[in-house]
């Protein structure tokens, strides 16, 4: 709950990301190394953490931008690149 805090404090997500559908699970693909996990919507944010390549079971949160969508790893929130993710039906 503190890093989502932090999140929210660091990106003001309204001006940022829209309420649109996110998938709950996603699979991370296309990366050969970890995935980072950003503290904004963006690669000018820096890293708060990394998802290994492969991983499955991350867990998608309500906000979203076109690109980027905020997750859930293992305790962590930030923003990964949507195109390195793939639902899990």
């Amino acid at each position: 709950m503190t890093r989502l805090f932090l999140v929210l404090l660091l990106v003001p997500l309204p001006a940022l990301a829209e309420d649109l559908p996110v998938a709950f699970r996603y699979c991370v693909e296309g990366v050969r190394t970890d995935l980072n996990m950003r503290a904004g919507p963006g690669t000018q944010h820096g890293p708060l953490g990394a998802i290994p390549a492969q991983a499955c079971d991350v867990e998608g949160v309500r906000w979203r931008t076109r690109d980027w969508v905020l997750v859930s790893w293992q305790g962590t929130l930030g923003w990964v690149a949507l195109r390195y993710l793939r639902p899990v039906e």
